[in-house]
């Protein structure tokens, strides 16, 4: 902490989540930022503005250097079309603030989710017994009430509770300037992960994204538990109901069970792929599609998967001529009959369709574009589960 330079390269640190993860991290940098900044408002002895500046400057030339890269290799349109423009295309962040303001204080249960607050201003001697039992009303017995179950999609709403809780304890610690203590997590970085949470639910939606960020609560309801003593074992019934209620939702999850790993072992042949290995057919179909194409079909000829399962553009380094690679309901930004006016358009010359897939789920019904495929090209080979078709006449058997 002597030299400037340390403060430079923090700075600089604080700016690598946008690498990591892209939306998100374009909200996590700033907000350690704005973290920061608030720290040297406070002009504590440890941290004060001039720290903060070299820190300011540190973060602005990494996003420079950042900037510069992009410009050198001509990436800025993909970097705000993959970053900004394609996620608002798929997920309006207006509509979705509008459904997170709901939750936090129009949605029909959300005000029972903050009874337990009522202890905080109660007399010392009450909070404790006050706020054990209003947590074991609001997240234990009227859930189970409700579901006659563990509840699996409930849990997400203590979500904005302890968000609420957390920034009550940042506001006193602040109010009370205390924030020189060495706790692990800092009394103002909490703030970070509030931010990041509130953005990853208008990236996806309440619960759509919760699934995710649970690290960043972990962090949340950590930091509650160490500022509010009276509170603690309220917490802790709050931490044992989501434990047992997670690990309920990872065993019967359908997102977690949907792979097919009936067979014996297999292994992929690729070298990208090597160590890579499950039960079931999926590397054997893997491994031969792979094989056919690399053999068969020559490198400047263009490809295009439906409904694109498969790493095949990596496994066989082809360049696909579409900005799309899979016909997801959540990430496809278009008509699904505009796609074959695409494919139509770049001129692709082959179309290989997958008809045994591994997870159907998540995909759009694409039976109208294989219909359209199946009039407009010539099947040219069929293996186990790929279908292979060609734009000219020519048939391998």
């Amino acid at each position: 902490s002597k030299g400037n330079h340390v403060y430079y390269i923090i700075g600089i640190l604080s700016f690598l989540p946008i690498l990591f993860k892209q939306n998100v991290g374009l909200v996590f940098a700033p907000a350690i930022i704005f973290m920061l900044g608030i720290r040297s408002i406070l002009n504590t002895n440890h941290f004060s503005w001039r720290h903060f500046k070299n820190i300011l400057l540190g973060f602005l030339f990494a996003a420079l250097a950042f900037i510069c890269y992009l410009f050198y290799h001509h990436m800025v349109k993909e970097y705000l079309f993959q970053t900004i423009s394609f996620p608002g295309e798929i997920r309006n962040p207006l509509k979705n603030a509008f459904s997170l303001v709901k939750v936090y204080l129009i949605h029909k249960t959300s005000w029972f989710m903050y009874l337990p607050l009522i202890a905080l201003v109660l007399p010392a001697r009450y909070k404790r017994i006050a706020f054990t039992i209003l947590v074991l009303l609001v997240y234990f017995l009227v859930p189970f009430a409700l579901y006659r179950s563990a509840p699996m999609t409930h849990y997400a709403f203590v979500w904005p509770f302890i968000i609420v809780l957390a920034s009550i304890g940042i506001y006193k610690n602040i109010k009370d300037q205390n924030v020189e203590k060495h706790y692990l997590v800092s009394p103002t970085s909490p703030i970070i992960m509030i931010i990041v949470a509130n953005a990853s639910f208008l990236s996806q939606g309440f619960v759509g994204s919760s699934y995710g960020i649970w690290p960043v609560f972990a962090i949340l309801i950590s930091y509650c538990y160490k500022n509010f003593e009276e509170m603690r074992t309220g917490l802790a019934i709050i931490i044992a109901i989501l434990t047992f209620t997670l690990a309920l939702n990872s065993i019967n999850d359908s997102r977690l069970s949907f792979v097919d790993t009936k067979g014996p072992h297999t292994m992929a042949e690729s070298s990208l792929l090597s160590g890579l290995g499950t039960n079931g057919s999926w590397f054997n179909d893997l491994n031969e599609i792979e094989q056919y194409i690399n053999t068969n079909i020559p490198e400047n000829e263009s490809i295009y998967f439906i409904p694109g399962e498969d790493p095949l553009y990596y496994l066989t380094g082809r360049t696909p001529k579409l900005n799309y690679f899979q016909l997801n309901s959540i990430t496809l930004s278009r008509d699904l009959d505009s796609v074959y006016a695409d494919i139509n358009m770049a001129g692709i010359k082959w179309v290989i369709i997958k008809t045994k897939l591994q997870c159907e789920r998540g995909f759009i019904n694409y039976d109208l574009l294989a219909d359209s495929i199946k009039n407009n090209y010539v099947l040219y080979r069929k293996l186990d589960s790929y279908e292979i078709y060609r734009l000219d006449g020519l048939t391998e058997h």
